[in-house]
């Protein structure tokens, strides 16, 4: 699915969205590439220019998102907090 409902981007994906990417304003090391979907639903986010027009934080997470979607399919990554 490219986004939560309908195949149309909603307040649905505002809200989901906007977690995921406070991702890396919390937690830069976090390695979002083991769930690929999500981390191309991200970049799906990212990439809108409504969101990179209203969001302070989005050149960092459009650099992190692109950094994680580079990454899906490169091996093992390592647990956070020894449980993701």
């Amino acid at each position: 699915k490219e986004f939560l409902i309908n195949e149309k981007f909603s307040v649905a994906d505002v809200a989901v969205g906007s977690y995921l990417l406070f991702i890396p304003l919390f937690f830069n090391n976090f390695d979002v590439s083991r769930f690929p979907n999500v981390t191309k639903y991200m970049q799906r986010c990212v990439l809108r220019p409504s969101y990179r027009a209203v969001f302070p934080g989005a050149p960092k997470a459009a650099e992190y998102v692109k950094g994680q979607v580079a990454k899906i399919g490169q091996g093992p990554a390592k647990k956070q907090f020894g449980l993701l």
